[in-house]
């Protein structure tokens, strides 16, 4: 999934720090990534609910469609429109919720194996590989939250025209 660029800084320069300063902003930066991991965490547990919820709701949706294009109305035909563009709203956001399901995130972590071969100061190396990180996890936070916030929205412009379809059907 192509992330949101909402945390467009660089990393600084280091030069100068000292090495409690450094210890510092390693702190930081691995609470900050702790962070991102369970806000991208909270995101998938509750896109998990949204994508059983739309399914769910989808069925209900599938099952009304003989009360929505019965005869006997002369309604018909707007109901109808109305039902399928609730089904298309619907559809979308669970595939959205989907989505944010299965997709992989992007994520920088700091390789162990890699920083072993760095030469030192191995401390400065490691704080701004710390900065460095925070920010693409930041912009798939970002990116997971929007499509999380646009799944919601559908599914609620859904379920609104589907009672609008249901109501024109039946009064």
């Amino acid at each position: 999934m192509p992330a949101f660029e909402v945390h467009p800084g660089q990393p600084g320069d280091l030069g100068g720090w000292s090495d409690d300063d450094h210890q510092l902003l390693i702190t930081e930066g691995r609470r900050q990534l702790d962070r991102q991991i369970a806000d991208l965490e909270r995101i998938r547990s509750r896109c998990q609910f949204l994508f059983t919820t739309a399914l769910g709701f989808l069925v209900v949706v599938f099952g009304t469609v003989r009360t929505i294009a019965g005869p006997g109305s002369h309604r018909v035909l707007p109901a109808l429109l109305l039902w399928c563009g609730a089904v298309v709203c619907i559809v979308v956001g669970l595939l959205g919720a989907a989505a944010l399901i299965t997709t992989r995130k992007d994520l920088q972590i700091v390789d162990a194996a890699v920083l072993s071969r760095t030469a030192p100061p191995v401390l400065a190396q490691l704080a701004l590989a710390y900065a460095d990180a925070v920010r693409t996890g930041e912009n798939s936070v970002a990116t997971a939250l929007t499509v999380q916030r646009d799944a919601v929205l559908l599914m609620t412009v859904g379920a609104f025209i589907y009672a609008t379809a249901w109501l024109l059907a039946v009064l």
